[in-house]
């Protein structure tokens, strides 16, 4: 029985209460356990998976020792689900047999995982749902009893990390439905440079004490995403460019104020309408004082948003509503050709932009303002969780947080884009 089938994960229908929303994470195979409970944990764990597989003949230590750290690795990996009060996720494995790369951890072989993974669902301590060839991959998530033994482990932080993993991450469109496949690449100074201000920043932040909900969590590992159009064209780092990985990213809005960083609240901050404005200082055009999300009769201001992001993120003319704007409450007298003639009409000197995936470029620029920000932040001892386009940060740092992401734009840009807090 897995923790989703537990009276724990449903709705409450007798108030009415909605369930949580589903929130898996992709595996990472540097995630090791950290605190002594959950080190005990791992190794009860592994002790009965070595009893449940006798041995006809004595086995190599080395391969011993890999069995060990891979199932710590799965351990650790579905104790972030439970540090974060994820009852519903899941952990997305990728268990393809392909040739390692910059981005694998050599001890976490696709085969050992795939054996532990069996095994430890054979012997009740998780759910596994298997992938479908070309399509879903598979997917592990805590059974009731290995739930139960984490809820026993005390007071954390229980997930550490192994050394090594990369922070400078290029991947590529495989196909028309542009699926995105990982590349490697040959190390230049850009790419260089680009690790070392990612691993100052993964520096600040793996020595500040961060909470979610009142349990501590020490996994915090950022890495900066970067886009090629194909596997054959040169290796370059200049679209997207954005932060991923951190746990907090993923949260809804409204759980947002259960995080503490430093032990307290945190002030929520970003760029108005960066976006937009990006686009108009990429295009060489005064950058808008009012606010590029207003101003189109019939559409809100997040419908305009979205319209906005979605025209310069795509190749061509908008010949279908996106999926977001249809859900927005969108009046169904607007149509795609309606929506895009209503953009370029209140946005004319950025109209050249869009269709031609112009956005992409523009997360870079977004990417390298919000990286110096942070920098800045951590060369000065304070950490910072980095979203897309603003940052989060302890209430007492609002200030020195604000002047950063200003000071940031003025350098790269000239000009600086106005900041704001949003409330929880």
């Amino acid at each position: 029985m897995s923790i989703h089938d537990h009276s724990l994960a449903r709705s409450d229908v007798a108030s009415g209460a909605s369930e949580d929303p589903i929130r898996d994470v992709l595996h990472d195979p540097y995630l090791k356990p950290l605190s002594p409970a959950l080190c005990h944990l791992a190794a009860t764990i592994f002790e009965e998976v070595e009893e449940s597989n006798p041995h006809t003949q004595r086995r190599r230590k080395d391969a011993t020792e890999r069995k060990r750290i891979v199932l710590g690795n799965i351990v650790a990996n579905l104790a972030t689900l439970h540090e974060a009060g994820n009852l519903r996720g899941s952990v997305i494995l990728d268990m393809r047999n392909t040739l390692q790369t910059r981005y694998d951890r050599r001890e976490v072989a696709t085969p050992v995982l795939r054996e532990m993974v069996s095994t430890m669902a054979e012997l009740g301590w998780l759910e596994r749902r298997a992938g479908a060839y070309h399509k879903a991959r598979t997917t592990i998530r805590p059974s009731i009893k290995l739930w139960v033994a984490m809820g026993e482990l005390g007071a954390g932080p229980h997930v550490g990390r192994a050394p090594g993993a990369e922070t400078v991450i290029l991947k590529a469109v495989v196909n028309k439905q542009r699926t995105k496949g990982l590349v490697d690449y040959a190390d230049t100074e850009e790419t260089r440079r680009l690790r070392s201000d990612v691993e100052e920043i993964n520096a600040c932040l793996a020595g500040a004490a961060t909470e979610f909900d009142g349990r501590p969590i020490a996994s915090t590992f950022l890495s900066r995403h970067f886009l090629i159009e194909g596997r054959d064209v040169p290796r370059r780092f200049d679209k997207v460019g954005r932060l991923y990985g951190g746990w907090w990213q993923s949260l809804p809005r409204g759980e947002r104020h259960l995080i503490r960083l430093e032990g307290e609240e945190l002030a929520d901050l970003d760029f108005k309408a960066a976006f937009a404005r990006l686009a108009y200082w990429s295009a060489g055009q005064p950058i808008p004082e009012d606010d590029p999300y207003s101003g189109v009769v019939g559409l809100r201001r997040g419908q305009v948003k979205i319209a906005v992001l979605a025209l310069l993120c795509r190749e061509g003319a908008m010949k279908r509503l996106p999926d977001d704007l249809l859900k927005s409450g969108l009046d169904r007298s607007w149509s795609a050709a309606k929506v895009e003639a209503a953009i370029r009409s209140r946005h004319g000197p950025i109209a050249s932009l869009f269709g031609c995936m112009a956005g992409l470029e523009l997360m870079k620029l977004e990417g390298d303002i919000l990286v110096m920000a942070l920098l800045d932040l951590a060369r000065q001892g304070i950490p910072a969780l980095g979203m897309h386009d603003g940052l989060m940060v302890a209430k007492s740092r609002k200030q020195q947080a604000w002047t950063a992401m200003e000071e940031a734009s003025r350098k790269l840009l000239g000009v600086t884009l106005p900041v704001a807090e949003k409330p929880f």
